[in-house]
C-alpha cells in the first residue's frame, strides 16, 4: 500500500496538533511543595509618597491581601516597585497588638 506525500503531511500534523492539545489540556504538574495560588482582583490607586517629591501607583491585590507600590523613573522609563506588603500579615499583628 503506497501513501501519497500529502497523506503523511497530514497525518505528521494530526499526530503533533493531537500532542500540542494533550499539553494545553491535560493539568500540569508543578514543582513539589508549589502552592496555587488564586487569581487576584486588583485596584490600581495613584498617590503623593510621604518623604519623597515622587508619585506613586499602589497596586492591591484584594483576594490575596497584598499591596505593591511603584514609582516612575524618569531615566530608565519604566515603572520600579520601591514597596510591598502582605496585609495578611499586618492584619495579624495588629490583632495581636504589635
Amino acid at each position: 500500500m503506497k501513501i501519497r506525500r500529502s497523506t503523511r503531511v497530514l497525518l505528521c500534523m494530526n499526530v503533533v496538533l493531537a500532542g500540542v492539545l494533550m499539553v494545553l489540556v491535560l493539568p500540569r504538574a508543578g514543582a513539589q511543595g508549589q502552592v496555587s495560588r488564586p487569581r487576584g482582583q486588583y485596584v490600581m490607586l495613584g498617590g503623593k509618597v510621604q518623604g519623597m517629591g515622587t508619585s506613586a501607583v499602589y497596586i492591591l491585590d484584594s483576594v490575596n491581601r497584598e499591596l505593591i507600590a511603584l514609582k516612575y523613573d524618569r531615566s530608565k522609563t519604566r515603572l520600579e516597585p520601591f514597596g510591598f506588603r502582605d496585609l495578611s500579615v499586618d492584619s495579624a499583628a495588629a490583632r495581636r497588638g504589635k
